[in-house]
């Protein structure tokens, strides 16, 4: 098979992104595939739902890849109200990766022969409940990559579920959790009587040299969760909305970030209010709380950004490109989301092309950590079809990783990095033939750079410096094959 890759989303068997506005009046089903041998086997970026509206399931999925240290289950960044439940990922690098996943279910999941990790978490991760996956042989189970989380706990304080059969016999007190979290020290409920050693494959079993020692505390001999295929929703001791509160009284403390941290909180409660009005008058003692909380914010900008997505997600472009004009942000997330949504509106309002700078913008937003960028730097990445490359754990050291460009017959051209400034490298791998040829085109189709590739060596170093930044397409010619990718150089 010859195919393209994208600089991270590489080769995706199954990619949905939704850059432009939220999910409404429509579902997206994901379901029983099988996929085999694809870098990553499902992406979703920016798909959001109205829990009431719309949903997002991905589910009774298999995917199987060769044990290759760059291979991903299904990666999910910046959506929110999603299900992921009953899929089935065999071998691989990381079974799934969550990167700003909120309000979800994770369930159910059987995830074997990990390098690194069965469940990946990074970023807000508020409201997202992980139960009854179980992880088979994965280096690390759960690894908190410094997310913020919710108390793990199933209705009826009942336990999660979640089963570790472990791998990583180099060190028992790292193999099912590892790494921190950014908010409160969280509760993780499960079964058996008081029991917190290995032979308690329900346990996380964490001890005081674990880096997450201090941020999880088990909850042990919780009543066991009868139906693990329950679509009920999980309770935190008995109080779904305790964090929902915490974040509104502002009584959250975050130990990185806590301005960045405390505006994307603030920002997901406002929506799961706004998204779920029935919230505001439940008769409790919360109604007030969360009633003066939504009507204090909702002429914010945060009010105002939630209803350009509403009219946008209406298809009132027009009425959302007006009020999205109006907004004077105040940080950098509703800088980068004001500009994100002014590109795509004046795309659609005014019919007008992406001009050279305002591809830049995007450039420059996407480059941006969703850490201090916000979900518009996804959305930036989603329009541009490009992603900076993650970098991977290995030997206690932080490596780039490739990008393939060309693979046939399980041998590949590699050309990295992706954004470049001056130089490219060329990795043959053997596989040429002869020579190919790289050409570097332009937005508008001009022809601005062009090499030749030599087969004789694996690695070569190509000057770029003379090519002005921008948004290119790549293109390598060999013998038989042609294949395009995007590349961005910065200077």
């Amino acid at each position: 098979a010859f195919s393209l890759s994208n600089p991270s989303i590489f080769n995706s068997a199954i990619l949905a992104e939704l850059p432009f506005y939220q999910m409404l009046f429509i579902d997206l089903n994901i379901k029983a595939n099988y996929i085999a041998h694809s870098r990553i086997g499902i992406t979703l970026n920016y798909c959001n739902t109205f829990p009431s509206l719309s949903n997002c399931y991905v589910y009774q999925n298999q995917i199987y890849s060769n044990q290759n240290s760059n291979y991903t289950g299904i990666y999910v960044m910046a959506s929110d109200a999603n299900t992921i439940r009953w899929n089935e990922i065999h071998t691989g690098s990381e079974g799934i990766t969550l990167d700003n996943l909120q309000n979800s279910l994770v369930q159910n999941n059987r995830i074997n022969d990990m390098l690194r990790y069965g469940i990946h978490i990074s970023n807000p991760s508020i409201y997202t409940e992980y139960s009854c996956n179980l992880l088979s042989k994965c280096f690390y189970g759960f690894f908190f990559d410094n997310p913020s989380i919710s108390d793990q706990v199933w209705y009826n304080d009942r336990s999660q579920d979640n089963q570790w059969f472990d791998a990583n016999t180099t060190n028992d007190a790292l193999r099912r959790m590892v790494g921190t979290i950014n908010n409160p020290t969280k509760r993780w409920y499960h079964q058996v009587i008081n029991d917190y050693s290995l032979s308690n494959s329900y346990c996380p079993y964490l001890v005081p040299v674990n880096p997450i020692y201090p941020y999880i505390i088990p909850y042990p001999n919780s009543p066991i969760n009868p139906d693990c295929n329950s679509l009920k929703s999980s309770t935190t001791l008995n109080d779904p909305y305790k964090q929902l509160r915490m974040i509104i009284k502002d009584s959250v403390v975050y130990d990185t970030l806590p301005i960045e941290n405390k505006y994307m909180a603030k920002e997901f409660a406002y929506n799961m209010l706004n998204n779920n009005p029935n919230i505001l008058t439940l008769g409790t003692s919360n109604d007030i709380v969360f009633q003066n909380f939504h009507n204090t914010l909702i002429n914010t900008n945060i009010g105002n950004f939630a209803k350009v997505q509403k009219f946008i997600g209406n298809k009132n472009f027009a009425a959302a490109r007006a009020l999205n004009t109006t907004i004077i942000p105040q940080n950098m997330m509703e800088t980068n989301s004001k500009e994100v949504n002014r590109i795509c509106l004046n795309r659609i309002v005014m019919d007008s092309t992406v001009s050279t700078i305002d591809s830049l913008t995007l450039v420059n937003i996407a480059l941006q950590s969703p850490s201090t960028g916000g979900k518009a730097v996804y959305r930036a990445r989603a329009i541009l079809d490009i992603y900076p490359l993650p970098l991977v754990q290995q030997n206690n050291s932080l490596l780039p990783q490739t990008v393939q460009t060309i693979t046939e017959n399980n041998s590949a051209i590699n050309v990295y990095p992706n954004p470049a400034t001056d130089k490219l490298f060329v990795e043959t791998n053997n596989y040429l033939e002869g020579t190919a040829t790289l050409e570097l085109f332009d937005v508008t189709g001009k022809l601005c750079f062009n090499t030749t590739i030599i087969a004789t060596l694996n690695l070569q170093t190509i000057d770029i410096s003379n090519v002005k930044k921008g948004i290119y397409n790549l293109r390598i010619i060999t013998k038989n094959k042609t294949a395009n990718q995007k590349l961005i150089i910065i200077k």
